[in-house]
């Protein structure tokens, strides 16, 4: 019931009722990995990333299966700057969950940003082999192609990208 009050608290944004009932909610029972997730979901939100590590570490602790809590994680540490824990984050996701489109066009992300283009890439192409329906992917995929002049690779994934979601702006631009 705390968990349910902190999601809608949080749908009308009362981030501060939200983080009391999710922070009750697991002093009620300190093995309930959904509040540890949702309050690092909020803590995230609100840039205590930090807090929202703590919070995934936690869950993970919990459920050492728990590949969303591993993504999540991951893209904490990318916020803080940690691209290293942040792939291997993606890294362990992706090894609970060897289909999981997220953390391949995640670490595929942290990957370009540490200039690994052939392996964001992969990651890329990874995601869009387990969900052809992701337009990010492509368009990430499209932005590194470009990034190796690949231009008429580039096009296709921004086409295709567009083709999945017309409004999505970044893929036009880009």
């Amino acid at each position: 019931a705390l968990n349910s009050r902190g999601i809608a608290r949080a749908a009308l944004s009362d981030q501060a009722g939200a983080m009391n009932d999710y922070t009750e909610a697991i002093r009620a029972n300190p093995q309930n990995t959904t509040s540890f997730n949702l309050r690092g979901l909020l803590r995230a939100a609100q840039g205590d990333r930090a807090g929202a590590i703590s919070d995934y570490t936690e869950v993970i602790r919990l459920n050492p299966q728990a590949a969303d809590a591993f993504n999540n994680r991951g893209l904490a540490r990318a916020g803080e700057g940690d691209r290293v824990g942040a792939i291997a984050d993606y890294t362990e996701a992706i090894l609970r969950d060897p289909q999981f489109a997220p953390a391949f066009n995640n670490r595929g992300f942290a990957r370009a940003a540490q200039g690994d283009r052939d392996g964001a890439i992969a990651d890329y192409t990874d995601a869009i082999r387990h969900n052809p329906q992701f337009a990010l992917a492509f368009n990430n995929r499209g932005f590194a192609r470009a990034g190796q002049s690949d231009r008429d690779g580039a096009i296709a994934d921004y086409n295709e990208a567009i083709r999945l979601s017309p409004r999505y702006a970044i893929a036009y631009y880009n």
